[in-house]
């Protein structure tokens, strides 16, 4: 049986309110005002669409939990989750911010780029990525507000979750997964732009073809990087560089297509005919 690591239960649970319908903050009698609206700005950056209650001592009344309107969302999101397994959607993050998220300057940035990482300089990146120094979030956002502007660009990143296409891994998705002082990545499996028309229609059908072929984009399909950041007052051209600096050049480019070429999977795609 696996055991739980710390890391696997933060993620867990960062990942349990990102798909919840309702949320309840228990123990609310143990904190003060403040501390409530930072913890219910945090949540809703994580999740916009779940209903947020306050409770003490696990009292909730029942009816609230069988509401219609609870019912009703959690259908819509039911609806929205049930995809392929590519379609994240993390633009919708950048529009989840309410008046508590402004008073405690808690914000998010998507980066996207249809192009793969170097390798070696995400690691590098990662190999520097700053620990933060305390466990509380309210602590977290009390030094981080105190934070200089010469800060590391990622200093005040609380959360960051999406999914990578990297030189060593040419043909997977690799899942980026971070939430305070656990950053872990994973291999998902092949991009559905690596896979022929008739290999795809094995294991999916025709609406799902659909939706799939929904996220291609110029020849190398749906291959992409895909990250959500989430934070306090987050300097974005500073994150965005760091991740740009990351991509291959061109010129690394051209020799990504030519080694990917050698492989049986490479040879079957069109990748860098264009250019040839």
């Amino acid at each position: 049986e696996e055991m739980l690591t710390q890391e696997s239960v933060a993620m867990l649970l960062v990942e349990q309110i990102e798909c919840a319908d309702l949320i309840i903050l228990n123990k609310t009698d143990l904190v003060d005002a403040k501390e409530i609206q930072l913890i219910k700005s945090y949540v809703n950056a994580l999740n916009d669409e779940a209903q947020v209650m306050e409770a003490s001592f696990g009292q909730v009344l029942p009816k609230a939990l069988f509401e219609g309107n609870v019912i009703a969302r959690t259908k819509t999101n039911h609806d929205r989750h049930k995809s392929t397994g590519h379609n994240h959607d993390l633009d919708r993050r950048t529009n989840s911010t309410n008046r508590a998220t402004e008073r405690f300057g808690i914000e998010t940035y998507v980066f996207k780029a249809r192009r793969p990482f170097q390798t070696d300089r995400l690691m590098e990146l990662l190999d520097q990525w700053p620990v933060p120094s305390k466990d509380l979030l309210a602590d977290q956002v009390e030094a981080l507000q105190g934070t200089e502007s010469g800060a590391h660009p990622f200093a005040p990143v609380l959360r960051s979750k999406g999914f990578t296409w990297c030189t060593s891994e040419p043909f997977n998705r690799v899942e980026w997964v971070h939430a305070g002082k656990h950053l872990g990545m994973s291999d998902e499996g092949r991009w559905w732009s690596t896979y022929s028309d008739a290999e795809l229609r094995e294991f999916l059908d025709a609406a799902e073809m659909e939706e799939v072929k929904k996220e291609f984009e110029g020849e190398f399909g749906d291959c992409r990087n895909e990250l959500v950041f989430i934070g306090i007052d987050l300097n974005k051209d500073a994150i965005r560089s760091e991740m740009e600096r990351c991509l291959v050049t061109d010129e690394e480019l051209e020799n990504f297509l030519v080694e990917i070429k050698k492989s049986e999977i490479g040879q079957g795609l069109g990748w860098g005919s264009a250019a040839a």
